[in-house]
């Protein structure tokens, strides 16, 4: 007995995914070896370095080392040598790997109600603090010197007889006081990007993980493209905002004391650069605003972009049957000018900002001197104007880096509020499908009988308003055969979505009484070698590998293939033919040894004498104890006497 499906009035059902859906360089240097591993090395010319020591050298330093960065000295010098490989760098600090941050920050996260801003601050506020008065240290260390010693050296150097021994000395200050600066600098920028590398571990886990829950809803409001668009963007967007955060209050406080320090330097002149500077910010402010808007809608044509080529290429089976090529090129081309259209509306703000931003030290510094010779009939002088045009240089630097942090702002705010919306969308429910350890009475009564599957009064579909399936019951024993056939849109892949509980249910009870490996209409393939692919983390099993290589008719291609089983496969399988990645998906599934097993249509892609051999080997061979549930239109297979029902 086969169970057969008919189309329903209310349309036809689409096959369900799979569910496993400017710093110093060596400040740049030591922070990219964090997430490095270091086990030995060995080049041309130098002796292999074995590590006695399995900590990362960071544990192991000691305070001349953690304050010089020399715990990196030998993969640097490793790097002089030669090119490094990932066996050359150290393990990742338990502090900054994936399992430890989510689990710690999860409850920190769930405590602030999901909100990303949130949860940084209380996570980091101690480090934020600790960095915010570094920052200003290091400011008062670029600020003292032209503010301070500089004038005092012009005086000695005009001074007569000139006192040699002062000069040397306010020289040798002025050089210690940026190196204390540059040193502060540069260990706050490590924590900051120690606390970048975390936070993005961290966003980019639960966002990952949500992707995986979203119900049927919400994945038709924001697609795989969305979702990947957030991991490229919207994340970075955050943590760059991150590492720049106290820029936000550090600038105004900076520009702020310069102009103060500039007062005393030409008196009320300044007041006339501050009133050239007010202009400026405002034109800043302004244009600003317009920057946001662009920016908001850049994302939202980038999205919608994005949205139609995973359409396209989804389905580009039937674009190119229909010749439709033309049309969705149409389409894409008009989404991207709409997209060139808001980048270059943004662009045309950016320039003005930025260009207000240079031009700005040096329109205030033309009006203050000119205040201060011609209103003010003032001489200036040597001390004066070198004393001014240093702090001038700060206050330069200080101004191109505020709409740059303003702008990183904006960034983080819009994908900060992207990301919390796809954090908040609806997820498939739980309690969808009930399973042993969920519910133990119910286990123990299907036992009786064997059922291992069994749908009860069920109405199941992907809008409560018309629900695919109504009144669904079905059960299917411990160890049988069971296949699913019927005309296009008939709900053969919905039925396999309920049992892996991504169609939302309604009414009735679903049951699966065991562990379930599932086979998508569209083959799943990582961009990994062939076994990595088969094995997905499991344990290598020699002997039950080469079985699964048989019957999935996998063997003669291994021979085939350039580096066996070691052949790396690209991106979504591009170097594979359909029916490669059929087989491949399939070699995982049965490699997986679940107790059920789902295919959503495995033949379809493989010619008659290997679709045969497949299932003779595979079906009635490996997994011939197994409970299988076999969604096929192959009239060869739905007339098998093997089949049970």
């Amino acid at each position: 007995m086969r169970v057969a499906l008919t189309k329903r009035s209310h349309g036809p059902v689409s096959g369900s995914a799979p569910t496993a859906n400017q710093y110093c360089p060596i400040f740049e240097f030591a922070m990219a070896s964090l997430t490095t591993a270091y086990n030995g090395v060995q080049s041309p010319g130098l002796e292999k370095v074995e590590s006695q020591d399995t900590r990362h050298p960071l544990e192991a330093a000691g305070p001349f080392g953690f304050s010089t960065f020399s715990w990196v000295n030998k993969l640097v010098a490793l790097g002089n040598t030669r090119q490094l490989h990932p066996e050359d760098v150290w393990k990742v600090q338990d502090s900054n790997s994936v399992e430890p941050i989510l689990a710690q920050y999860l409850a920190i996260f769930e405590k602030n109600e999901r909100k990303l801003l949130k949860t940084f601050f209380a996570i980091y506020m101690p480090r934020l603090v600790l960095v915010g008065i570094m920052q200003m240290l290091s400011t008062a260390c670029t600020l003292f010197g032209p503010a301070y010693v500089l004038p005092q050296i012009i005086e000695t150097v005009q001074t007569q007889p000139m006192d040699w021994t002062r000069a040397i000395l306010l020289v040798v200050a002025l050089y210690a006081i940026q190196m204390v600066g540059a040193f502060l600098s540069c260990h706050l920028h490590f924590i900051n990007d120690v606390i970048g590398i975390q936070y993005t571990a961290f966003m980019r886990s639960i966002l990952f993980k949500k992707a995986l829950k979203l119900s049927a809803k919400s994945r038709r409001a924001k697609n795989t493209g969305d979702i990947a668009n957030m991991f490229a963007v919207d994340i970075m967007n955050f943590v760059s905002f991150s590492l720049n955060l106290n820029m936000v209050w550090i600038v105004p406080i900076q520009i702020t004391v310069v102009l103060y320090m500039i007062e005393r330097q030409v008196g009320w002149a300044i007041y006339m650069g501050l009133a050239a500077l007010v202009v400026v910010l405002l034109i800043t402010m302004v244009f600003g605003t317009f920057i946001g808007r662009a920016q908001t809608l850049i994302m939202k044509c980038k999205d919608d972009r994005m949205k139609v080529i995973s359409e396209l290429f989804g389905a580009v089976q039937i674009v190119k049957f229909n010749a439709w090529e033309e049309k969705f090129s149409e389409k894409i081309l008009d989404l991207r000018s709409k997209e060139v259209g808001a980048i270059v509306s943004f662009i045309k703000n950016l320039i003005v900002i930025v260009s207000s931003m240079y031009t700005a030290p040096v329109l205030i510094t033309a009006v203050v001197f000119a205040t201060y010779s011609i209103w003010m009939d003032k001489v200036l002088t040597v001390s004066i104007v070198f004393t001014t045009l240093a702090l001038f240089k700060t206050l330069q630097e200080s101004l191109i880096a505020l709409p740059s942090t303003f702008i990183t702002m904006v960034y983080a705010l819009v994908s900060a509020k992207r990301i919390s919306e796809v954090l908040d969308m609806e997820e498939i429910n739980p309690d969808n499908v009930m399973t042993p350890e969920k519910d133990i009475e119910a286990a123990k009564a299907f036992a009786q009988d064997e059922t291992i599957v069994a749908i009860t009064n069920g109405s199941f579909g992907w809008d409560a308003e018309t629900p695919l399936f109504k009144n669904l019951n079905w059960k299917i024993h411990r160890g049988e055969f069971v296949v699913v056939h019927g005309g296009v849109g008939s709900g053969k892949s919905s039925l396999c979505s309920i049992l892996l509980g991504e169609m939302d249910k309604y009414e009735g009870s679903v049951f699966v009484g065991g562990r379930v490996a599932y086979f998508a209409q569209q083959s799943w393939i990582q961009n990994a070698t062939i076994r990595e692919n088969i094995l997905f983390a499991k344990p290598y099993d020699a002997v039950k590998y080469r079985k699964v290589l048989d019957a999935c008719a996998l063997t003669k291609d291994m021979d085939s293939f350039p580096a066996g089983d070691r052949t790396e496969i690209g991106l979504k399988g591009v170097n594979l033919s359909g029916g490669q990645k059929a087989r491949v998906s399939l070699a995982r599934a049965c490699y997986s040894d679940a107790d059920i097993f789902v295919f959503d249509a495995p033949l379809s892609a493989l010619d008659a004498i290997v679709a045969n051999e497949v299932f003779q080997k595979c079906f009635l061979g490996l997994l011939k104890d197994k409970t299988v549930i076999l969604v096929t239109h192959n009239p060869d297979v739905i007339e098998s006497p093997a089949i049970d029902r």
